[in-house]
């Protein structure tokens, strides 16, 4: 009796499984065929609340109006109430929510979209609100270079010169060739070696994000990492460095991105509007 019992409860999780993986494959085509409508009648394609953290129990995968798990948080904690398994549940339930921002973010795109431009034009906030509202993986080249040497970019360059830097990001472009639905935060001067646009076309978008000089020099003015800017921290130097690369910067760009006076929000929405439209 207790080997049919047994065997009984196994053939149920065994239905139970069979239950699971198909909800999860129906979900998931699911969500690809929403990514493709919100493309094609150019709805928005990013969420603000999963960028930016979201309600109890998951984030999103679709515009909040739209988003058909916006409703299950109640749901999720009538059902898990009681329940001895509720933290296990949730982190499992959460985990299937970000796999389904990064199916999503694979329906839009398939390369890698790297952002460049002058230090201070919001690469970094940029790069951090993406990968947040796309479940995708941010590579910051600075503070990868950064990690590896074990000292700052300040020291790098006060040690072994700016040359000894450039070859770093060279060889970091290379390795991340074999990667793809990065999100690339670039240093400022990434974009003025050509071997250094050929790697990062081969296998991206370059999205180049622009702000006036003023801008730039109110976001770095209180920086001590801007080894370019040492002695040199006001709007004529920023301006006149900005003039001198614009034409490497301009030129390297597959999409160009303003954010003088804008909302994260709305550049990242932009930003991936016209890399999901560059890619049909």
């Amino acid at each position: 009796m207790q080997i049919q019992d047994k065997e009984k409860l196994q053939e149920r999780i065994r239905q139970c499984d069979e239950h699971i993986i198909k909800a999860l494959i129906q979900r998931m085509k699911l969500t690809r065929e929403l990514a493709e409508l919100d493309q094609k009648y150019h709805l928005p394609l990013l969420t603000r609340d999963s960028a930016q953290g979201g309600g109890r129990g998951g984030d999103h995968d679709g515009s909040r109006e739209d988003n058909p798990s916006e409703g299950l948080h109640g749901y999720l904690d009538t059902m898990l109430r009681d329940c001895p398994d509720e933290t296990m549940i949730r982190e499992i339930y959460q985990t299937v929510m970000e796999s389904s921002k990064k199916v999503r973010a694979q329906s839009l795109f398939s390369c890698n979209i790297l952002l460049v431009g002058f230090m201070g034009t919001g690469k970094s906030t940029v790069s951090s609100y993406l990968v947040k509202a796309l479940g995708v993986e941010e590579v910051d080249t600075d503070r990868l270079i950064e990690q590896r040497e074990g000292r700052s970019i300040a020291g790098i360059f006060e040690t072994d010169g700016e040359a000894y830097f450039r070859r770093c990001e060279t060889q970091l472009l290379a390795e991340l060739q074999k990667r793809k639905n990065l999100i690339i935060s670039c240093g400022g001067g990434m974009v003025l070696q050509e071997e250094n646009v050929r790697l990062m076309k081969e296998n991206g978008k370059i999205v180049l994000l622009t702000a006036s000089p003023e801008t730039i020099y109110g976001r770095v003015k209180d920086s001590r990492e801007r080894p370019l800017l040492n002695n040199n921290m006001n709007v004529e130097f920023i301006a006149g460095l900005l003039e001198k690369r614009r034409p490497k910067y301009l030129k390297a760009a597959d999409i160009i991105i303003d954010t003088d006076g804008r909302d994260v929000a709305d550049i990242c929405e932009e930003l991936i509007e016209k890399v999901a439209g560059s890619a049909e």
